[in-house]
C-alpha cells in the first residue's frame, strides 16, 4: 500500500482546460460555411458518379438482320487437273 500512496502522489494533476462554447451567430456561421462545401462535393460527387456509371455500362454494337455462322470442319477437296475458262471470266490461265 505505500508503493501504491507514493506512486499517486508523484503523478502531476491533470489540468483541465475550459474551452469558450461558441455563440449562436458564430455556429450559424460555421454551419452556413459546412453547407455551402457540402453541396459542391456533393454536386462534383455526382458529376463523378454518372461519369463512372457512363463508363461501367459499355454498350455492344449489335447486328440487325441476319447472321451468317461458320463452322469449320475438315474436308478433303479434290480439284479437276483441267478446268474450262467460261465467257466472262477474268482472262487467267488456264491449266
Amino acid at each position: 500500500m505505500v508503493l501504491i500512496e507514493l506512486h499517486d502522489k508523484s503523478v502531476p494533476k491533470k489540468l483541465k482546460i475550459k474551452v469558450r462554447a461558441p455563440a449562436q451567430d458564430e455556429l450559424i456561421a460555421r454551419a452556413l460555411d459546412m453547407e455551402e462545401g457540402n453541396i459542391v462535393e456533393h454536386k462534383n460527387y455526382l458529376f463523378i458518379e454518372e461519369e463512372k456509371r457512363k463508363r461501367a455500362h459499355a454498350v455492344r454494337a449489335t447486328i440487325s438482320g441476319s447472321l451468317l455462322r461458320w463452322i469449320s470442319r475438315h474436308e478433303t477437296v479434290t480439284v479437276p487437273a483441267e478446268t474450262q475458262c467460261l465467257p466472262g471470266m477474268f482472262e487467267l490461265p488456264c491449266l
